[in-house]
């Protein structure tokens, strides 16, 4: 040691801190350290402003936490040197280091609150909890093979898998994970995806989970769906295929100041969900890429296939070899790798990703997902005589009479022509004992109700689009037999809540129907035969 070195002698931690306490301005002002204040002040406020630049008062919250670091970030350092010779040196170090960070977080905390910026830190502290609910759940989820991983039993592996993890991991998946759902296959009036999206936002607000809803439309509104849910319509193009249809283009996200782009920059969704093929694939590849918003933001994202690319290529556009071979190329490169995972509504609509899964160096895994029924709304108990005498004056059907009904938008692709080429025929081997009523609207009403007064008159009639559940769900309890005749339907909700209602059900053996309906349970034809051909024992189910 050298000549003139002062020893520091050793001392307890109690008279560390009555050290401190008795002689502030030795501590906190002569031995105050600017270098650590500037160094702290400069680091920490870019550390902030990379987390949390976004939203009203993030600037303000910026120069709030640099001024507070620059301040104070000299007297904590002398803070640590007023504790070196604290022995034993285990239990200085833990008091430094626990009871420091909390005084200091405690301090910046109220300096933002007195900024009326607190926001940001408690939404940061929110979203961090998420991500490590998210975070520790995934090892413990089950991981598909090469992207081709299909589960048939959706409702019990995922949940032995929830319940093997450890217990600190079900802890943290109590954690609210918000969740946005994007979708393309929206109409005000009609829709089974639109049904089964208004039924998911009824689910969130009864378990307390926020959602969003992004729509396309003619105009900007936001709707307010209860506590935790909200639903954006954003402006779209209106669809040249599908009228009443609008599409969310990409430039609602691609340019700085695009309505979708704010709309995430503002939510913060944990998980993206993209109910499209042609649009919204590649809002999904640059949220992966963390190419759309500032900050690394990076969500889960997932896309919902509720419709076959192939299919709607065929109906559409062209049925050709080529046309078949496009879709595939399509599917491989420019949907199925732009997402984390897939999720299908049937085995039909989730067998076009078959081949596209094949041949990725990224694993994905493709979820089946059915729909599901309101079976407490959708019940058999609701049938009534008063309902059914309305049904039969409106169908202009005898007492006698078995009615037959179509619930569904009235669109080309729908197959609707089937419905009259069967009434021709029961009119035909049994006049007037048939009639059919049709509950839906859509862009081939007009031609639909033509031909049908045109080829069998009398014997269809339209109640149009019934916005009312309930009123839907007694005219589905008060008819004898559900027709459809869409041998493409990527999953049907009509066909299932018209079962659930009790009705006996007459489909073809394809499509995404087959996931539910049986021959057990159902009269299904084959899907080459033109008609379908109600039988004697099938004239009621209440024979």
């Amino acid at each position: 040691m050298t000549a003139g070195a002062r020893v520091l002698e050793p001392e307890s931690i109690g008279a560390a801190a009555c050290r401190v306490i008795a002689h502030p301005w030795q501590t906190f002002v002569r031995d105050w350290n600017w270098k650590a204040a500037l160094l702290s002040a400069l680091f920490r406020a870019m550390l902030f402003s990379a987390a949390t630049l976004r939203g009203p008062g993030a600037m303000r919250g910026v120069w709030i936490e640099l001024l507070f670091r620059l301040a104070i970030g000299g007297f904590w350092e002398s803070l640590l040197q007023a504790f070196r010779r604290a022995r034993p040196a285990w239990l200085a170090g833990l008091c430094v280091t626990l009871l420091l960070p909390g005084a200091a977080h405690t301090l910046e905390f109220l300096a933002l609150t007195a900024g009326h910026t607190a926001h940001i830190v408690t939404d940061c502290v929110d979203r961090r909890q998420r991500r490590i609910a998210t975070g520790q759940l995934a090892p413990h989820a089950q991981r598909p093979a090469a992207g081709r991983r299909w589960i048939g039993a959706p409702a019990r592996r995922p949940a032995a898998s929830a319940r093997s993890a450890p217990r600190h991991v079900r802890r943290a998946a109590r954690v609210s994970v918000k969740t946005m759902h994007v979708t393309n296959c929206w109409h005000s009036e009609s829709g089974g995806i639109a049904t089964f999206y208004r039924e998911l936002l009824r689910s969130a607000e009864r378990l307390a989970r926020p959602i969003r809803l992004v729509v396309p439309g003619p105009d900007y509104r936001e709707e307010k769906h209860g506590e935790y849910g909200k639903i954006y319509h954003v402006p779209g193009e209106p669809s040249r295929l599908s009228p009443g249809y609008w599409v969310i283009m990409p430039k609602s996200y691609l340019l700085p100041h695009s309505p979708l782009r704010r709309i995430l920059a503002q939510e913060r969704p944990d998980l993206v969900e993209c109910c499209d093929k042609y649009t919204l694939n590649y809002l999904a590849a640059l949220l992966r890429r963390r190419w759309l918003l500032r900050g690394g933001y990076r969500p889960a994202v997932v896309a919902i296939s509720c419709e076959r690319m192939d299919e709607n290529m065929a109906h559409y556009v062209s049925g050709s070899a080529a046309a078949m071979r496009f879709c595939r190329s399509y599917m491989k490169w420019l949907h199925f790798p732009m997402f984390d995972h897939h999720i299908a509504v049937s085995p039909h609509a989730a067998s076009e990703l078959r081949d596209a899964a094949r041949g990725h160096h990224v694993r994905r895994g493709v979820w089946l997902r059915p729909m599901g029924v309101d079976s407490a709304q959708f019940r058999p108990q609701r049938a009534d005589g008063d309902v059914r005498q309305w049904l039969r004056l409106i169908a202009g059907a005898p007492e006698s009479g078995t009615l037959l009904l179509y619930v569904g938008r009235l669109a080309p692709e729908k197959n609707l022509h089937l419905l009259i080429e069967t009434m021709q025929i029961l009119e035909r081997q049994t006049p007037g004992a048939f009639h059919l009523v049709v509950a839906g609207s859509g862009p081939a009403r007009a031609d639909f109700e033509r031909e049908c007064e045109r080829r069998v008159p009398g014997a269809i009639r339209l109640l149009g689009h019934i916005g009312d559940r309930n009123l839907l769900a007694d005219i589905l309890a008060n008819c004898d037999i559900f027709m459809h005749p869409n041998p493409r339907e990527p999953f049907g909700i009509a066909p299932l809540e018209a079962m659930a209602s009790g009705l006996a059900l007459v489909a073809p053996d394809s499509g995404g129907v087959t996931c539910y309906a049986k021959d057990a349970n159902a009269w299904l034809v084959e899907r080459r035969r033109r008609i379908f051909r109600a039988r004697r024992r099938g004239h009621s189910r209440r024979s």
